[in-house]
């Protein structure tokens, strides 16, 4: 690509930012503990499903545990978790936790890749890359937190109580 090594500064709107929109719906309407969690096993079960690639091992954890880790405390602290409660239209601090949350889990991965692979990349570089992605996964999860916000009245109709036919029973036809 023309940009070479700073392609993330393209690429990120597009990847980061998607991803925390339909992240931040999804932390709209399941405010509770562990969601995060959830959301990255159900990612890495689409990885292995889509790609049948199955490479998990050691780094992998530690990486996953400190991105979860990282990303569960962000929410916690932006309130999104916090009580089980949703504050209607509060976006603002639920999205620089988000924001943070990313920052960290952003560096954390390029550390591991900077000491496991040997790379030399400098500090700036790592702030730089942190910082966008970052910023796009804050500006990703506003929009999705107000999505959210704003399709949590929109309800399905009730079930039927269990015992009764799903579908009205047919007349006889007089």
């Amino acid at each position: 690509s023309a940009l070479g090594p700073f392609m993330f500064l393209l690429e990120g709107a597009f990847y980061k930012g998607v991803l925390f929109l339909v992240l931040g719906a999804f932390f709209a309407a399941v405010p509770r503990p562990g969601v995060y969690l959830l959301f990255y096993l159900l990612w890495m079960v689409a990885q292995v499903v889509s790609t049948g690639y199955y490479a998990y091992g050691p780094v992998t954890l530690l990486f996953a545990g400190v991105a979860v880790t990282s990303m569960e405390a962000a929410l916690w602290l932006g309130g999104i978790t916090r009580g089980g409660g949703r504050r209607r239209g509060a976006i603002l601090w639920p999205s620089v936790a988000i924001c943070l949350g990313e920052f960290v889990i952003v560096y954390w991965d390029l550390l591991l890749f900077r000491s496991l692979y040997r790379l030399h990349l400098p500090q700036w570089f790592l702030l730089l890359q942190s910082g966008t992605a970052a910023l796009y996964a804050a500006g990703g999860a506003a929009v999705g937190l107000r999505m959210g916000y704003l399709l949590l009245p929109v309800r399905r109709p009730p079930l039927p109580e269990a015992g009764t036919a799903a579908l009205p029973t047919p007349q006889p036809v007089a």
